[in-house]
């Protein structure tokens, strides 16, 4: 039988990288065998900006936890800022701009989790120590 509860530490989660961003992935089927989902920290650094990103066949949605910026979906530009839940559904290429002077730090769930084929092609496919 599966255990109960599964715990993982930050510091035991999966890190992916662009060059001025930073996800975590904490929850993830690898890492603690979810088969739905992927839970994750995303961190971009003050005045930076994310390569652009399509998930094809998930769903996306953000907790911003600190920090204030904005977010491009497809062609709209909207402000962002922490306390803020965000949704974008699967197949809409999207970008982050951090326009503040603090790291902008995000929850990140991806449902489903990222497929491995989908990571080769992704933006988010450097995999870091």
């Amino acid at each position: 039988m599966d255990n109960a509860i599964t715990i993982i530490e930050e510091s035991g989660a999966e890190v992916y990288g662009q060059e001025w961003a930073e996800v975590k992935k904490l929850i993830t089927p690898k890492t603690a065998g979810s088969k739905n989902v992927d839970l994750g920290i995303l961190r971009l650094q003050s005045k930076k900006k994310t390569i652009p990103n399509t998930h094809p066949e998930s769903e996306e949605l953000f907790y911003i936890l600190k920090g204030k910026g904005t977010l491009t979906a497809d062609q709209e530009t909207k402000e962002i800022r922490a306390g803020q839940g965000i949704y974008i559904p699967p197949n809409v290429t999207h970008t982050f701009e951090n326009t503040g002077d603090e790291v902008l730090e995000f929850l990140l769930i991806l449902c489903p989790p990222q497929s491995g084929e989908e990571m080769k092609t992704s933006p988010w496919s450097e995999k870091r120590d």
